[in-house]
């Protein structure tokens, strides 16, 4: 039986609870009274603020408060229209806006966050941030050291990206819905797409199934040529019968979960030089996700895909992006196997593998979808089994 939005808008208000005491905790074993995070509108710029609050960003900066003994964190933004969107999209009724008068910055909503922060200050002199030195502004950064001169910023990146990682029940159904309505997109973009039809015509079909479901931030892009960058095409680029177009679609859920996804689609039947190609992607994608289980190191999974594909006759020069990362409200939450190889991975953390490998003629796919770590392996979250599919 499906899930009504409201049901899954009432697991969102249950699960929150439990990630603010989360952090709570850490805070209190570290001396903490009170954290300050920064939102960025734009993708994997405001997540671990979202994470406490489900914050809603479409342009502009905002501010998430959170004392170490109240439950209900503040959102601070410079502007009254979103500061409304927050007061609908939140999950905390703590919603703050300087006086439109004055509030003509973000250091004006910033130093609103800083009083709300000071009087929730439980003690101490250590205030929690994350990633402060790509979270922060300079002119906050200077407003803070005029204002607290003796505090000391402590960052909580790596405890808040522990917590994050290891998915909730209800994460992990919102992620294998979000599964679902990539598949359906894919198919969306199968049924459009023919020679002769401009792209962004399946493009936009592939993403009006998306955004049907309430999902924000995202776009779909793909590779025309081999290799490995997937980009937007020309807007008057139209398919060709003898293209191979390997679409990649990055969307973010209604409640903010990332999914990355891609296939490969042609017009004919591919060659036997590519069918090769892909079913080597097919056996290094199966080993990497039967490697996906509690204790393994996350930066193993990427010796383990290149080996297999020199094995397979496909010598590999570099790596155009990661093998596999943790994904959730920022397309990397935690484990990555190329700058946390040392991670071990953890039942209920959900990876995105897509084998990074570049072959010593330039090619390479960006083959992409997500797994669950459990104990017999990575469970996908979706049911597109396929790599490829021939549009006939």
């Amino acid at each position: 039986m499906s899930t009504s939005f409201q049901e899954r808008r009432a697991g969102l208000e249950a699960d929150t609870p439990r990630r603010i005491a989360a952090l709570q905790t850490v805070m209190r074993e570290k001396g903490i009274g009170v954290a300050l995070f920064s939102g960025t509108a734009g993708p994997g710029l405001f997540g671990i603020a979202k994470y406490f609050t489900n914050l809603v960003l479409w342009y502009g900066r905002a501010y998430v408060v959170i004392g170490a003994e109240n439950p209900e964190p503040a959102i601070v933004h410079w502007s009254s229209f979103q500061s409304e969107w927050n007061r609908q999209e939140a999950t905390t009724s703590w919603i703050e806006t300087p006086d439109v008068a004055v509030a003509l910055s973000s250091v004006d909503a910033f130093n609103k966050a800083l009083a709300i922060a000071l009087d929730l200050n439980a003690g101490g002199q250590r205030l929690g941030v994350e990633h402060v030195s790509q979270t922060w502004a300079v002119g906050e950064m200077e407003e803070f050291r005029r204002q607290c001169p003796d505090f000391e910023l402590v960052d909580l990146s790596l405890s808040i990206d522990a917590i994050r990682c290891i998915k909730s029940p209800f994460e992990l159904s919102e992620i294998s819905l979000l599964g679902e309505l990539m598949t359906r997109a894919m198919e969306r973009f199968e049924a459009v797409a023919r020679p002769g039809v401009p792209i962004w015509h399946a493009t936009s079909a592939a993403e009006e199934v998306l955004k049907a479901e309430g999902c924000s931030w995202g776009r779909t892009k793909m590779s025309l040529n081999l290799k490995a960058p997937t980009i937007p095409p020309p807007v008057d680029r139209c398919f060709a019968q003898d293209d191979l177009v390997l679409l990649e679609i990055d969307y973010s859920g209604a409640f903010g979960h990332w999914y990355e996804m891609t296939c490969l689609f042609s017009f004919e039947p591919l060659s036997p030089i590519i069918q090769r190609k892909v079913d080597a992607y097919k056996d290094v994608i199966a080993l990497m996700t039967d490697a996906c289980r509690p204790g393994t190191r996350v930066g193993d999974l990427a010796p383990l895909a290149d080996d297999a594909f020199r094995d397979r006759g496909y010598p590999v020069v570099g790596m155009h992006l990661p093998h596999c990362h943790s994904i959730g409200l920022d397309e990397t939450d935690g484990a990555n196997s190329a700058t946390t190889p040392n991670d071990l991975l953890q039942e209920d953390m959900v990876l995105a593998v897509h084998p990074g490998s570049i072959f010593d003629d330039g090619t390479a796919f960006s083959m992409s979808d997500m797994f669950r770590v459990t104990p017999n392996g990575g469970e996908r979250q979706s049911r597109k089994t396929w790599l490829n599919v021939v549009i006939e």
